[in-house]
């Protein structure tokens, strides 16, 4: 990909994960502006709101979606259909962000208005995954579901990565909330395959967190922490605050699940384990008999996939239960 400050070649990087350099190539793009023509206009407010966006700014994003689409009943203007579809389709996902219904239906059919006019398929694929984001949003699983189906298949007729990869995670979502969980994580998981095959980081650690959202609600913490974890680092090595916080507010659901379907009795034995107590020193302390901890102390063998005391330390260690004051698990 080019180093020359342009538009299109600087949201090619964004989306490649090169954000260092955008970030310096965005004071740039910006001083150009005035003397440019509006389409490239257009294409430096929408890779601005995209990074603001991702970096937790969202009155900075709004800001500059104000350049391209301010109100949905200003209607597309002079603006060029492509750049002006994808403003519309982020005012969407902000107004649901703060559960504005209205105002995403408003801006649903500000699309809808577009595309009556000035037909293409990129286009028309946003406006399926905006109105199935909207379903969702109201309730709506089945017809969620059913327009991310028919939006998946379009955009991989089409080799058109991005929708491909927002309609697999509509629909992981909708069958997350329908509890149909595994299929969710399904969905999600080709969402993170498509993403590392185009090598789109920040897309990718989205998908993970979908999933790590499918795999708790399943019972799988595990699992569910080592995706966030993974999306975490991601997040971090671009500056995405945004999917920091959005990890973070998944913190509190996962200390409150035990992995690997432990109890909370044998979370008690197994911290004691992890400090080297024996059985017998584990009975005293728990006041229960001695036979009682063997029998815990293999069952936490067999449903952590140890083969000694000191694997289930170790297995202790990595999930952070060693020193945790309540039942669930800190992570």
């Amino acid at each position: 990909v080019s180093d020359t400050p342009e538009p299109a070649f600087v949201s090619v990087r964004f989306l490649y994960g090169d954000w260092d350099v955008v970030r310096s190539a965005v004071p740039i793009l910006e001083t150009l502006v005035d003397s440019s023509p509006k389409v490239v206009r257009d294409m430096t407010a929408l890779l601005v709101a995209e990074l603001a966006l991702a970096e937790g700014r969202r009155a900075a994003c709004e800001l500059a979606l104000d350049r391209v689409a301010r109100t949905a009943s200003d209607g597309i203007g002079d603006h060029a259909s492509r750049t002006w579809m994808a403003a519309a389709s982020r005012r969407v996902q902000l107004c649901l962000a703060t559960r504005d219904i209205a105002g995403a239906a408003e801006w649903v059919n500000a699309m809808d208005r577009v595309l009556a006019e000035r037909e293409f398929a990129p286009g028309r694929l946003a406006l399926d995954i905006a109105r199935g984001r909207l379903a969702l949003a109201r309730g709506d699983t089945t017809t969620a579901r059913t327009i991310a189906v028919d939006a998946r298949d379009k955009a991989h007729a089409t080799h058109h990565q991005l929708a491909f990869i927002q309609s697999c995670l509509l629909e992981a979502a909708a069958l997350r909330i329908a509890n149909y969980h595994d299929e969710a994580a399904r969905l999600a998981t080709m969402a993170i395959e498509r993403a590392c095959d185009c090598q789109l980081p920040y897309e990718g650690a989205e998908a993970r967190i979908e999933r790590a959202r499918a795999l708790l609600a399943s019972g799988d913490a595990v699992a569910a922490h080592e995706d966030l974890a993974r999306a975490g680092a991601i997040f971090a090595r671009l500056g995405a605050t945004a999917g920091i916080r959005e990890i973070e507010s998944l913190t509190p659901r996962i200390r409150a699940t035990r992995p690997a379907g432990v109890t909370a009795r044998e979370i008690e034995v197994l911290r004691l384990v992890a400090q080297g107590l024996s059985d017998r020193q584990i009975a005293d302390q728990l006041f229960i008999s001695h036979r009682t901890v063997t029998t815990h102390v293999g069952n936490l063998l067999g449903k952590t996939q140890s083969a000694n005391r000191t694997e289930l330390a170790i297995w202790a260690l990595r999930h952070d239960i060693v020193g945790s004051t309540d039942e669930g698990v800190m992570v």
